[in-house]
């Protein structure tokens, strides 16, 4: 795992790209370890999601937990709940810093599957494709390309 710089004071833009690399660098590994099972074996089809994952939102937050991201660490990387919970809060934290979202950080567990029946395990709820999301959910399509940009 990377070390924290070694000065002792941290500008803020210094501390966030930190948390952020340092996160990036974890998320790498654990996808790595659980190797995707893709439904119909397209490795584009949830491209958008790992992109989405280095950057931080403002809105669509509660949405994003548990239509995309949840779903996406749960039933698609496959990773064990505790780690798909400790990546879900490490991203929603950085989505913290942009602007307060104490609601969706509370509700982190209950979209995994671990606190309330209904979340990501127990329905095998896959992301959508973000061609869906665009017809089902324009808003939440637009905060999605306006995160991760034409690339």
């Amino acid at each position: 795992m990377a070390s924290a710089p070694s000065s002792v004071a941290m500008d803020e833009k210094s501390k966030a790209m930190y948390n952020v690399e340092t996160f990036m660098a974890q998320f790498k590994r654990a996808e790595q370890e659980h190797s995707p099972s893709l439904p119909g074996g397209d490795p584009t089809t949830y491209a958008y999601i790992p992109k989405l994952l280095m950057h931080p939102v403002r809105d669509g937050r509660m949405r994003l937990l548990w239509l995309v991201i949840a779903p996406y660490f749960v039933n698609i990387l496959k990773l064990p709940l505790d780690q798909a919970e400790k990546y879900c809060q490490e991203y929603f934290e950085e989505c913290h810093q942009l602007e307060p979202c104490s609601n969706v950080l509370a509700s982190i567990s209950m979209h995994i599957g671990r606190v309330a029946p209904g979340g990501a395990t127990e329905r095998g709820l896959m992301p959508p494709r973000l061609e869906t999301l665009e017809i089902s959910d324009p808003d939440l399509y637009d905060i999605i390309r306006r995160a991760i940009g034409d690339s």
